[in-house]
């Protein structure tokens, strides 16, 4: 899609995509172009009147946003307000967290709803069931039990498998020309090809954070867990998950599809 003229991005976050979209297209604030993007709240890329509207839960936003680039919150888990046929691109990344399980049909359905005829969606999940590259991260491991307990503090509240069935729930909702990637990505820098292993350099303090970021609140109101047993946890998954004879890789899934019409 060489030039969109609208764009909707679910999930923004840190509002790294949006702001790359708003940068790439400034001709965005012309009064026929929006670009808009959401994350449990809103942000979107618009023309001269609408701007950019960015969606995401947590208010908070980059120190420095294009003029066409306006951030807003709102609810992904609430049925999209937006009006049907509206968006040539939608975007969504990283929700696995955030959409509630019972959300997921009609998440899917909304998305497609608002997607122009013609138009695409892009979905890029992130799967945490850790693997390793030579077999030898086995289920005694700490950074394989960090990952089971991480699926059973979200059992029945987030479907964290979701991102496994990404082709079949865009398929499900009607949406055509379904293509779908699995992303393997190093947790530190273990590759003999030099681009991966630069990748898994810059991801290795990433994952360091993450390991703890995720795992506190979970592990210890839903599971129960004493907090020196989760920190103890997370401090040896942390040194498995960095250390190169593991070779160590976690799961992107990623899908996109059109709606033909």
């Amino acid at each position: 899609m060489s030039r969109p003229r609208r764009v909707l991005d679910c999930g923004y976050g840190c509002g790294l995509w949006c702001t790359e979209v708003a940068d790439a297209h400034p001709d965005c604030q012309t009064p026929d172009m929006t670009v808009m993007a959401i994350h449990n709240w809103i942000c979107v890329l618009a023309n001269m009147t609408v701007k950019v509207i960015g969606v995401d839960i947590n208010p908070r936003q980059p120190d420095e946003v294009p003029d066409n680039l306006y951030l807003q919150l709102d609810d992904l888990n609430r049925r999209f307000t937006f009006s049907s046929h509206n968006f040539d691109l939608v975007h969504s990344h990283m929700m696995v967290s955030g959409i509630h399980t019972t959300r997921w049909t009609q998440y899917m359905r909304d998305m497609f709803r608002v997607t122009r005829p013609g138009g695409w969606c892009q979905m890029v999940e992130m799967y945490l069931h850790v693997q390793s590259d030579n077999g030898t991260l086995t289920d005694d491991h700490a950074l394989r039990r960090w990952s089971d307990l991480y699926f059973e503090s979200h059992e029945g509240l987030k479907d964290l498998r979701v991102p496994l069935r990404l082709p079949a729930m865009m398929r499900e909702a009607s949406f055509e020309h379904v293509e779908h990637r699995m992303v393997q990505l190093h947790t530190c820098a273990w590759s003999n090809d030099e681009r991966d292993n630069a990748i898994g350099a810059a991801n290795r303090e990433n994952v360091q954070r993450m390991l703890s970021a995720l795992a506190i609140y979970p592990f210890t109101e839903r599971l129960g867990m004493a907090i020196q047993d989760v920190q103890l946890l997370v401090a040896q998954a942390k040194l498995e998950a960095s250390n190169p004879a593991f070779k160590v890789t976690s799961s992107f899934p990623a899908s996109r599809a059109k709606w033909s019409n």
